[in-house]
């Protein structure tokens, strides 16, 4: 496949040129994870699992790069069966899986010791595997596709919010399903997803409890974490003896500490960075989680309006820039070199770095123009059509969705869009099949069984998909 050949290709000459991966200071408990086993409080062990693997393989940096590389062609290969299953159909259908072969997103996120690159296959695997299930009414697809969302749960918390997305998706009128069959893959992605997280939080729930004589039964103690962090310059402090217990902390540390940025609050010396290191994590995360809820009630327009600009400052904004020597990414270059040795943390080339991201850079002050194509396609696929097509209700799902609900109650950042810029590419090609089609997107009559609906034959995931 022409997808599969470019991106092996572009990889495989990136990587002649050089093949050091990239660091930051959490790659640091990622590969110490690998190596331990150990269940931090912070994030679940999913990324770490899979370089575990990998290194089990070949004990060698270089080789997770080889394995993300892997995984993003995968991924723009999906990418075209993805578009297939929305209806987008011959070179409109290659060209988002090219895009996603070529961005500089990905390469730049393959070579991270990070999370990102298995993240963002899981994404698009789940997104083909629920399509499919909506195409042929198979209640196991769905079911699969729930696994995977689980998978993603398991690996970054934040992210697995794709699921409910998925599930805005059977609403489309393209589908040819009764009620009762919607209902039930909405029912059977539920149930593939919660295997994998409550086998997580179980196994969560035994190491607490061995380790604290009291179990934790969640995938990690973080999410009132950074919910507090992203709501702490609101919170109530006119009485801080008020319950729960952790406000006389916060309050006490002032109005510069909760007016700071969240992973300043986070990850910097400080009661919220304390509790988190503290044996009794589970109490002191559900209070902060308790005391952003209120707050929150307190000023639910102020933290939607600062969550929407967060959410638009994610998909324009470009991420730090990482180390391209894991001895200057702080943590990182301390796991590296105990379980690598000096010499590797001391490895890299800042020159291949600086033009890497650079490029990344590059290509930022361009995608804009993406999710504007997106929103565009959005927009078309919800008034143009005259009821909610597959791509307009995949782009509301699948990125609009998990992104603004990250921006509001997470800890938001670039990195965390990476696994659904394949969607912007979806939406963009989309809008090209619809105006080369009609010049005039559903000008006439409904429009999508020549805009929106697959062909007869066009593959084998669509040649036996019920009519639409």
């Amino acid at each position: 496949m022409l997808v599969a050949a470019v991106g092996l290709i572009v990889r495989l000459a990136v990587f002649l040129v050089n093949a050091r991966p990239l660091f930051m200071s959490d790659s640091g408990e990622y590969l110490e994870v690998a190596h331990t086993y150990y269940l931090p409080a912070d994030r679940p062990i999913g990324v770490s699992a899979f370089f575990k693997v990998v290194l089990v393989l070949s004990h060698d940096l270089r080789a997770i790069v080889v394995a993300h590389s892997l995984l993003g062609v995968a991924a723009a290969v999906l990418t075209v069966i993805a578009a297939r299953l929305i209806g987008v159909r011959g070179r409109f259908a290659t060209a988002a899986g090219l895009a996603v072969a070529v961005s500089p997103t990905m390469l730049v996120y393959e070579r991270l010791i990070l999370a990102e690159a298995l993240v963002v296959f899981l994404t698009v695997l789940a997104i083909v595997l629920f399509l499919s299930a909506l195409h042929t009414g198979r209640f196991g697809r769905a079911i699969v596709a729930g696994v995977v969302v689980g998978l993603i749960a398991t690996v970054r918390s934040n992210n697995a919010v794709v699921g409910a997305g998925l599930a805005l998706i059977v609403l489309s009128a393209e589908w040819a399903l009764n009620t009762w069959t919607r209902l039930g893959l909405v029912v059977a992605l539920v149930f593939g997803a919660a295997v994998p997280v409550v086998g997580y939080a179980a196994m969560n729930y035994a190491d607490s409890h061995a380790r604290l004589g009291e179990g934790t039964f969640t995938l990690a103690n973080f999410d009132g974490i950074a919910l507090f962090a992203r709501v702490a310059h609101l919170t109530d402090c006119t009485h801080p003896d008020r319950p729960p217990a952790i406000r006389a902390e916060v309050c006490a540390a002032g109005d510069d500490y909760l007016g700071s940025e969240v992973d300043q609050i986070v990850w910097n010396p400080g009661p919220v960075n304390t509790a988190l290191g503290s044996p009794d994590v589970g109490d002191k995360n559900a209070q902060l989680r308790r005391l952003a809820l209120e707050t929150i009630g307190q000023h639910p327009w102020t933290v939607l309006s600062e969550g929407i600009g967060t959410a638009w400052d994610d998909l324009v904004g470009q991420d730090l820039r990482y180390k391209y020597r894991a001895a200057d990414a702080g943590y990182a270059g301390v796991i590296v070199g105990r379980y690598f040795g000096a010499a590797e943390a001391q490895n890299g080339d800042d020159g291949f770095s600086d033009w890497l991201q650079g490029a990344y850079g590059w290509w930022i002050r361009l995608r804009p123009l993406v999710w504007l194509g997106l929103l565009a396609a959005i927009v078309v696929g919800l008034v143009g059509a005259g009821r909610p097509t597959r791509m307009a209700l995949l782009g509301i799902g699948t990125l609009v969705l998990p992104v603004g609900i990250v921006a509001i109650a997470g800890a938001p950042g670039p990195r965390y869009v990476a696994p659904y810029e394949f969607i912007g590419f979806l939406g963009v090609s989309w809008l090209a099949q619809a105006w080369f089609a009609r010049h005039r997107p559903f000008a006439a009559g409904d429009g999508r069984e020549d805009i929106a609906a697959p062909r007869r034959g066009d593959d084998a995931l669509t040649a036996t998909a019920p009519p639409v």
